[in-house]
């Protein structure tokens, strides 16, 4: 067991100087860029090849879609791969949007559908919000939302599958309201 632990200590101090030692980082690229570094060393130093190392290595399939989306499109940023502007992002997020519309098969859709949901997810990254949180917290909100829905027609002795959209409509606006007060 003392071998393992020294084992562990001994990786933990190599791979980060900037903790153990005395190498000064100005930022987590600082640190992302030695640790590359680091283990291109220690492969070098075993006489074993590095693998070809893709950007997008280590990001495991089993996250959820928007916090994977999320860690790719930081990964990306890493590499240089960033609109310049948030306007930039916002235009992308217009084009997928109509790009969505145009789609004609059920797999097209479901394409750009996907392509407009990871661009939302790189405009929650520009403006610094967790898309995994923020969806999060919307499903919540929205469920409240439609909870207090059903309860105001309940108690008008409406039944919610009885209401055309405007009604629901003027029943949602009641409703949110009464969420935002906290009632």
């Amino acid at each position: 067991m003392a071998d393992v632990i020294g084992m562990v200590d001994a990786k933990l101090r190599r791979r980060h100087p900037h903790v153990f030692g005395d190498v000064v980082v100005n930022g987590v690229e600082d640190v992302l860029t030695n640790w590359a570094a680091i283990k291109r060393a220690e492969h070098e130093a075993k006489g074993t090849p590095a693998a070809e190392e893709s950007a997008m290595d280590g990001v495991p399939l089993a996250m959820p879609a928007l916090a994977r989306a999320q860690i790719i499109s930081q990964k990306a940023v890493r590499v240089g791969f960033e609109w310049p502007t948030l306007e930039g992002v916002l235009d992308k997020l217009a084009e997928e949007a109509r790009e969505v519309t145009g789609a004609q098969t059920p797999e097209e859709r479901e394409a750009e559908i996907g392509d407009l949901l990871f661009v939302v997810v790189n405009l929650a990254r520009w403006l610094g919000v967790d898309a995994e949180s923020a969806l999060r917290s919307t499903n919540e909100r929205f469920s409240r939302r439609f909870r207090t829905l059903e309860q105001l027609a309940r108690e008008r002795s409406q039944k919610v599958t009885d209401l055309d959209i405007h009604a629901l409509d003027l029943l949602w606006e009641e409703a949110k309201e009464i969420v935002r007060r906290g009632a």
